[in-house]
């Protein structure tokens, strides 16, 4: 089940789609190069001349290269409802690439939309050719839009007269665009013949005759570089958390091997019982070396956060903690595991 249509350098083919509700292909010849012709199709003032284009407004650039352009923006429509117009909106993710002459692609993808359960598209812009002469004489457009509105089920395109009247919906509406673009181009041609100058150059005398967009996008491109900027400055604040958490990885590491010694003491100490004074003292002075071993580490690390003059008071500090506090170690040592 198919609606197609032709002209003068175009063609619409509108059928079902497996996981969607339709898909829309078109193709659009005219002589134009294919540079101009994506740029007066992308130009923001291309209303003027394409009146059933959609509105997109709330345009933030996120990537704006030389040959390459990613942007989201809101688009807004309005379509005839059974009583009265409906207008709908939708916000997009869309992407501009150049980089490639023979083959310049514009896809566009629905993050969010009041009308549009799925919506996507591909447009890819090709130079033609003379064969006789190897040079550049227009170009050809060929889109593909998949599309799937919002509580419309899948299967409605197979039912005889609903999915004809879908699909007739859908050819009209493009339809009515190619028509106004082809106005555009014989428009954008005449221009560039009678002045003499270039069709970029005329496809910016017809869509901006004031100049506002031009000065609208030299603000965009600001923008975009502001925003980079400022990203780089987030990744080194980024790069800054991160060596702190790695520091405070390796003293909590640290403070690990600090319980484990401490019960190994605790181990030691019960299985000799109750000894002399001697035994004692070897104990305290197995600890108060281990204390200082591992805590020196400890310390060298809080000594380069003081600048290098606290490692050894610390060290000190905290030895005498150690044998001051052994059974309270073992028993934190006990809960942290239990933990």
């Amino acid at each position: 089940m198919v609606a197609k249509d032709s002209g003068d350098g175009w063609t619409v083919r509108v059928s079902n789609r497996k996981g969607h509700l339709l898909r829309i292909e078109a193709t659009f010849q005219c002589d134009l190069d294919a540079m101009s012709l994506l740029t007066l199709s992308m130009h923001p003032g291309v209303r003027t001349v394409v009146k059933s284009r959609e509105v997109h407004k709330g345009c933030v650039v996120l990537v704006a290269e030389p040959l390459y352009k990613e942007v989201m923006l809101t688009q807004h429509t309005e379509s005839d409802g059974v009583l009265r117009k409906k207008h709908e909106q939708a916000l997009l993710h869309m992407t501009e690439d150049r980089r490639n002459p023979n083959a310049m692609t514009v896809t566009f993808k629905a993050l969010e939309s009041t009308s549009f359960k799925k919506y996507t598209g591909t447009t890819v812009y090709h130079p033609v050719t003379d064969p006789a002469t190897g040079c550049v004489v227009g170009s050809r457009v060929e889109s593909t839009q998949d599309v799937l509105p919002k509580g419309l089920p899948q299967w409605l395109t197979r039912m005889p007269l609903l999915g004809n009247m879908l699909r007739e919906a859908g050819l009209k509406h493009v339809r009515t665009l190619l028509l106004e673009l082809k106005a555009a181009v014989d428009k954008v041609v005449a221009h560039a013949a009678a002045t003499g100058v270039s069709h970029a150059e005329a496809v910016e005398a017809v869509c901006d005759p004031t100049g506002e967009w031009a000065a609208k996008q030299a603000e965009e491109l600001r923008q975009a570089a502001a925003q980079r900027q400022q990203g780089l400055r987030s990744f080194a604040f980024d790069d800054a958390w991160e060596e702190e958490e790695e520091e405070e990885e390796e003293d909590a590491m640290l403070e690990e091997g600090d319980e484990e010694g401490d019960g190994r003491e605790g181990e030691e100490e019960g299985e000799e019982g109750e000894g002399g004074e001697d035994g004692q003292a070897g104990e305290g002075q197995d600890g108060s070396m281990g204390g200082a071993g591992s805590m020196g580490a400890r310390g060298s690390r809080e000594g380069e956060m003081c600048g290098g003059g606290c490692s050894r008071k610390a060290v000190a500090w905290r030895g005498e903690e150690r044998r001051a506090y052994t059974g309270s170690d073992d028993v934190e040592s006990g809960a942290s595991d239990q933990s």
